[in-house]
């Protein structure tokens, strides 16, 4: 069930639309992109720019993989730092910002043996080891620390109360229906859910930047 006074993604994109006095929709670029989109469908060019194709991404296509991307869309918001702050993760030798930093950083705990995919770790894991696994280069937390726990943390409970642990079950749930899909994420998981009143977290099953 849907909290009242809970937005669906559609509805709060018209709300910003509505009320959002700095933001103007260029409507001849939305249909520029489009046909690009569109020409790279047809010319098959599109391919390239492919989820698994950025070098942090998973390359399979398993349960695993489908719960590292729920988990990175789980605290794939606000990556701006505080003023002298930076939010910057190395990983193989390279440097990451924003939300690369963060797919970075999760990679970084994988491979040290923390195994941030577990529903139980997420379900239990306290702001303490959050800080650790998200800590920047530079000595700076992740920015918004406490909601990241919080979002993992709930994520984490609803798996193991729901779907056996795995995100990947609740993909099974919406029976090859992005709109299901979409329904069961807003309903079951608070950090996806938009409110008026909160930020809005909009969820993209293929990742973000």
């Amino acid at each position: 069930m849907v909290f009242s006074d809970v937005l669906r993604p559609s509805e709060s994109a018209k709300y910003v639309m509505k009320h959002g006095n700095l933001v103007k929709i260029n409507r001849n670029g939305v249909e520029n992109v489009a046909k690009q989109i569109l020409r790279a469908v047809k010319d098959g060019s599109i391919e390239q720019v492919a989820f698994a194709a950025h070098k942090l991404h998973p390359k399979t296509a398993d349960k695993t993989a489908i719960q590292w991307v729920f988990l990175i869309d789980t605290v794939n918001f606000s990556f701006w730092p505080d003023e002298g702050e930076h939010y910057d993760v190395s990983y193989n030798s390279e440097k990451y910002t924003g939300y690369y930093a963060g797919c970075a950083a999760l990679n970084r705990a994988l491979d040290s043996g923390i195994n941030v995919l577990d529903a139980k770790w997420m379900a239990e894991v306290g702001l303490e080891e959050i800080d650790r696994v998200f800590k920047s280069d530079s000595g700076h937390s992740i920015p918004l620390l406490e909601e990241r726990v919080k979002a993992i943390n709930n994520s984490g409970q609803i798996l193991l109360q729901k779907f056996d642990g795995y995100f990947y079950n609740a993909i099974l749930a919406a029976q090859k229906s992005a709109q299901n899909l979409l329904e069961i994420i807003v309903e079951n998981f608070e950090s996806f859910q938009s409110s008026n009143s909160g930020g809005r977290l909009l969820w993209c099953i293929g990742g973000k930047g």
